[in-house]
């Protein structure tokens, strides 16, 4: 089915990292590697991070969003699946959450050290509802 994907246009596999354990990605990662090595079609490999959770609501154990500290863009899951899982397997797109400003970024730049030169980054737009 990869193999089908790739030929028929996919240049892009996004690996949503809030879901599925690092084993199960993995699994998939090999499948989508070996469609790559059996078609000679190049695709990136995005690890789509979880980021923070934002509670907009006031009930019990939340925080009011509104009036609350914004969460940093990296999580503490967010920084292991970027060691543990994402580095090791040679990433090329990271996608964030709560991008506000660009020294966001150049946290995130910071933390990926030499690897900063290998991987895009890429904000994903927030919807507060």
């Amino acid at each position: 089915m990869i193999e089908k994907l790739l030929e028929a246009g996919m240049n892009v596999a996004r690996f949503d990292l809030s879901e599925g354990s690092h084993a199960y990605h993995q699994e998939t990662l090999i499948n989508l590697r070996t469609a790559i090595h059996n078609t000679g079609i190049l695709c990136a490999v995005m690890l789509d991070t979880k980021g923070p959770e934002i509670r907009t609501g006031t009930g019990e154990g939340e925080i009011d969003n509104l009036r609350g500290a914004v969460p940093t863009t990296l999580t503490q899951k967010d920084k292991n699946d970027i060691l543990q899982w994402g580095i090791p397997n040679k990433i090329n797109i990271l996608t964030l959450s709560s991008v506000r400003k660009g020294s966001d970024l150049d946290e995130v730049r910071g933390f990926l050290g030499e690897h900063v030169h290998t991987i895009m980054l890429m904000s994903k737009k927030q919807h507060l509802m």
